[in-house]
Parts: structure tokens; sequence; C-alpha cells
């Protein structure tokens, strides 16, 4: 494991979420105070958007780690393929919460635009989306280990239902919050028992 690339790539993840946050304080969606302070009752803050931490606290880590261990595969079709599929990903649900952030907005999208916040984060996404693609559809060299697929998806468990969630008293994990939080742990699961049955 490289601890330079480690560190670096930790440091740029996290500079991605401060540069989100700086950017909702100049839009007045940091804090439930600075919504309140500008009258602003549709939308959750910065700080209420659980997605926020857990790129924090669980993204930026994993794909730290990742690069620090493992190779991406970027020169043949399908390392390319899986970044065109990285970006088709983002921009399809950079407009789904544009959509979604027209009745209640936060510091990505809301009045029915994508803040620059909004792109910041599909960028960090982007990357994100593409290094576990790379991970799970077994692309990275060498080998995933089997104890890395399985702290992998340990992880990204509760980051499934902490992107979605909100801090605040008012926010209701909805019908559609809990299909994709489903969708998309059972999804990582099937995947990664897959994985872990051909190395044995």
């Amino acid at each position: 494991m490289d601890w330079k690339t480690f560190w670096t790539i930790l440091v740029v993840g996290v500079g991605l979420v401060v540069v989100q946050g700086l950017s909702a304080h100049f839009d007045n969606r940091f804090s439930r105070r600075e919504l309140d302070k500008a009258g602003i009752t549709n939308s959750w803050s910065f700080l209420q958007h659980g997605g926020m931490w857990a790129d924090v606290f669980i993204i930026s880590p994993i794909v730290a780690y990742a690069l620090s261990k493992y190779q991406l595969d970027i020169y043949s079709w399908w390392g390319i393929g899986t970044f065109i599929v990285s970006i088709v990903l983002t921009l399809a649900m950079i407009e789904f919460y544009r959509r979604r952030g027209i009745a209640m907005g936060d510091h990505c999208t809301h009045d029915g635009k994508t803040t620059f916040a909004g792109w910041i984060h599909g960028l960090y996404a982007l990357a994100a989306i593409w290094v576990c693609l790379e991970i799970y559809l077994e692309l990275i060299a060498p080998v995933v280990s089997k104890q890395d697929i399985v702290i992998f998806s340990l992880l990204l468990t509760p980051f499934f239902y902490l992107g979605v969630a909100k801090f605040s008293e008012r926010w209701v994990f909805s019908a559609q919050d809990k299909w994709q939080v489903v969708a998309l742990t059972i999804g990582v699961w099937a995947i990664a028992v897959i994985r872990l049955v051909r190395a044995m």
C-alpha cells in the first residue's frame, strides 16, 4: 500500500466535500441556521445531508485505500467502458436529483437548478462510482482480496442509507428512498458473494 497516494487522495476527496460546504455557505444552505435566517423553508442544509458525512468518513477512505493498493484499468475497452458508464450514471443522478429538488432541495440542487456544489458533488460521485465499478467488476490489478471485498461491502452498506438520509426530525424515509437503499445494498452484496465464491 502506498501511503503517500492514500493521504493525497484522501485529502483531495475530503477537500471536494469542503468545497461543497463553502459553496453551500455562499448559497445560504450550509446549516439549518443559515436556511432559517434566509427564510428558506423548502431545503435541507449541507450539514443535514447524511451523504456529505458519508463522503468524508466512508467514500473518501474507500477510494483512497483502493487507489493506494490497486491499479485501475484505464486503457482497456472495459476500463474505458466503466468510465463512460460512470459518466452516464452520474449525469442521470444529477438530473434525477435536480427534478426531485424542485419541491424540496438541498445544497446541491434547488429551484430546478443544479448548484455549483451539486456539480462538485457530481465530480466526486463520478470518481467514486468509477472506482467501485472497477473493484466489483474485477478490473483492478492485482485482483482485489476477499478481505477487501468484504470490507468495501460492509462500508458501502451504511453509505447507501446515509446517502438519502437527512438529519432532521422533518425528514421522512420515503418508499423511493427505501427501494434505492435496498436495491443498492442487495446489488453490492450479490456481486460480493459471487466474487467470494469464485475466489474459493
